[in-house]
């Protein structure tokens, strides 16, 4: 387990660097996101990562667990 600062911090680590752009919290994705992490994950040779996000309220509240 890792600690980052942002939603975008953890999205870029766990991609290698191949997503920079995700939005600093993890209230914000969107299905755009959504697939552009699923295009990541079958990327040859690469470390296989996967990124949950759970949050403490219904509805994507309260703070997240990425």
């Amino acid at each position: 387990m890792q600690c980052y600062g942002t939603f975008r911090e953890a999205v870029t680590a766990s991609t290698d660097g191949r997503i920079a752009d995700a939005p600093l919290s993890a209230k914000h994705i969107d299905q755009k996101l959504a697939d552009r992490l699923k295009d990541t994950s079958g990327t040859a040779g690469a470390e296989a990562a996967q990124l949950g996000v759970i949050y403490t309220d219904s509805n994507y509240g309260g703070s997240a667990l990425s």
